[in-house]
């Protein structure tokens, strides 16, 4: 009897291109983990993330890591937030590595009396855009202010780019991991690449 093993496939190949001095990358190897809690729960589950995973609470519109680099919390809105883990290291950086992975066992810790949970991994499509033509481009095409006054190192926005949901992430100065739903993932990398090709020509 024949075996059928499942294999992850990136959404977008992996791809990986330099546009000017910029580089876009497909982030691979992410685990992504949706944390919804009721208002008055919210210092138990931050307790609880403190204790298992060195985890603050991120404040809005911003972000934290844990104490060992591996996992960062996006604020999403007043009730919700993002986890995100890396599983390894070779996805241009952004996240230190480690064998233990964001499981659902791991969340199911975390948020048992104060909060659900739900594994988004596959729910989402990561590119990482590093470069000084990054912000030119994104200029373009999304609508937030991302002048270093108003979106800071470590700072998260939900936002749309050519119609399409985006989560964007300034991880440092020049260097960006943008998040948008898998489904529409092709539409996704043209428009990111249109706007890189357009202020690089």
């Amino acid at each position: 009897m024949v075996e059928l093993m499942l294999q992850r496939e990136a959404f977008l190949g992996g791809v990986r291109r330099r546009f000017g001095s910029s580089e876009l990358i497909e982030v691979t190897g992410l685990e992504l983990v949706s944390v919804s809690f009721a208002e008055n729960r919210r210092d138990e589950l931050g307790q609880a993330l403190q204790e298992s995973e060195g985890l603050n609470l991120p404040a809005p519109g911003q972000s934290t890591v844990s104490s060992d680099g591996r996992v960062k919390l996006f604020w999403m809105a007043p009730d919700q937030l993002l986890a995100v883990a890396s599983e390894n290291r070779s996805n241009g950086g952004g996240f230190a590595a480690g064998a233990r992975s964001l499981s659902v066992e791991v969340m199911r810790s975390l948020s048992r009396n104060a909060g659900f949970y739900t594994d988004q991994s596959d729910n989402w499509c990561a590119l990482r855009l590093s470069g000084i033509e990054v912000i030119p481009a994104l200029e373009r095409i999304c609508p937030l202010d991302l002048h270093d006054s108003r979106f800071p190192v470590g700072s998260v926005g939900r936002t749309v780019i050519e119609h399409l949901h985006t989560v964007i992430h300034r991880e440092n100065g020049q260097q960006y991991l943008l998040l948008s739903t898998s489904s529409s993932a092709q539409s996704f990398l043209h428009a990111i690449e249109t706007s890189l090709r357009n202020v690089t020509l």
